[in-house]
């Protein structure tokens, strides 16, 4: 049962990792895209 609950543990942790990363990858790739489209908005 021990076993069980910390594989579980683990799962969960690298679940809220990949959460917190793809979130904060998404939040810069929309940063930059706002930046560079207030300074080229006519490429766009």
């Amino acid at each position: 049962m021990r076993k069980l609950f910390t594989s579980l543990f683990a799962f969960s942790l690298s679940g809220i990792v990949t959460i917190i990363v793809q979130w904060l990858f998404v939040g810069w790739r929309v940063k930059r895209a706002q930046a560079g489209f207030g300074r080229s908005g006519a490429n766009a």
